[in-house]
Order: C-alpha cells, then structure tokens, then sequence
C-alpha cells in the first residue's frame, strides 16, 4: 500500500518538473537567441517570448491541477473554486 501511495505521489511530481523544464527552456531561448544592437543593448527574441506565452496560457489549468492533486496528498483540501 505504501509503495503505491508513493508512486502516485511522484507522478505529479514528475509532471511539474518536466513542465518547469519546458518553460525554462523557453525563457532561456528568449534570453540567448536574442538580437543585440548598437550601444550595449539587447532584445528578447520576440518568437520564444510568444511561444513561452503561449504555452503558459494553454498549460495553466494543468499546472493548478498538477499542484491540488500533489496538497491532496500533504492531506490539505483545496477547492476548484478560491474566491
């Protein structure tokens, strides 16, 4: 039973940490594949900027239910709806 609870425990956990490392590759991908100009200045690369957006936008709801199923197992409840 334990072995079991732990294993579903470290699914969520797995889910987070794959999609933190998409994001930050994203971030990073804005940061190096930027354009840099004349006198010491830099620019994002706006096509990663859109992408990291983009892709935030469509993950939202996945993350929050990621993160209410991981307090569920610390024994918090956490309503679907916080207001």
């Amino acid at each position: 039973m334990r072995r079991r609870r732990l294993t579903t425990f470290f699914l969520p956990m797995r889910v987070l940490s794959f999609m933190k490392a998409t994001l930050e590759a994203l971030i990073m991908g804005q940061v190096n594949c930027g354009e840099a100009y004349a006198g010491g200045y830099h620019t994002v690369n706006r096509r990663y900027v859109y992408a990291a957006l983009h892709w935030c936008t469509n993950h939202h709801a996945d993350i929050c239910d990621t993160v209410r199923e991981l307090m569920t197992f610390l024994g918090e409840t956490v309503k679907a709806d916080a207001r």
